[in-house]
């Protein structure tokens, strides 16, 4: 994940092998993310190549609408616009996993 910075566009595989690779998830549109953003709390510690530690990613994906709300990986990969390039606005390393009620446990 260190690799990983704002506001870095991925390709379509990027995207599939960070969904393949998460413990939790959540799509839903962008107004409402500061609500579940205030719940998280973050560090500003720099994320290690070799750290362990549960890093939270917010990416925009423009015309993920159909995404939204789904509650599977699988949804999520088979709802991914083809033509659209992701853009990663957060990646921020977690202080603790307060807040991940608000997200889909894989």
């Amino acid at each position: 994940m260190s690799h990983l910075t704002p506001p870095q566009t991925l390709t379509r595989e990027e995207i599939c092998h960070l969904i393949d690779n998460c413990a939790y998830f959540c799509c839903l549109p962008s107004r409402d993310l500061d609500s579940l953003e205030q719940d998280l709390q973050t560090t500003s510690e720099p994320i290690l190549p070799d750290s362990e530690r549960d890093v939270y990613i917010r990416i925009q994906i423009e015309d993920g609408g159909n995404m939204i709300g789904n509650s599977s990986c699988y949804g999520l990969k088979k709802r991914l616009p083809q033509t659209e390039t992701p853009v990663i606005q957060e990646c921020k390393l977690l202080a603790n996993l307060s807040g991940r009620e608000h997200f889909n446990r894989i």
